[in-house]
């Protein structure tokens, strides 16, 4: 029975709408982290097993310590290249391996 002149309608729809606000809150709440969640899926699978978005993988490569070469270094050869100087003698090599520890 309505009172004072105000229907039944009238007293539920602040009701029903303050229920659908809330409603509406928690889907958009649940959506967002399955969306959030399935992108990071989605990062994770194209990165590899176990690395994090932002990180590289793999290391930087790294250039012969002898001046002037922008060869890749060989840990084999001492961090010299084994295209030119992996064959310098030692004394040579622990020269240029403390000039670019110096830097």
């Amino acid at each position: 029975m309505a009172r004072n002149g105000r229907s039944v309608e009238d007293e539920l729809r602040p009701l029903v709408d303050r229920f659908l606000a809330q409603v509406a809150r928690v889907m958009e709440r649940h959506v967002t982290q399955e969306v959030r969640r399935r992108l990071l899926d989605e990062v994770r699978e194209r990165l590899g097993d176990g690395a994090r978005p932002g990180r590289s993988s793999r290391r930087p490569a790294v250039t012969c310590y002898f001046p002037g070469c922008r060869n890749l270094a060989a840990p084999r050869f001492g961090m010299f290249c084994a295209a030119l100087h992996k064959d310098l003698p030692a004394a040579q090599k622990a020269k240029h391996r403390a000039q670019h520890s110096a830097r």
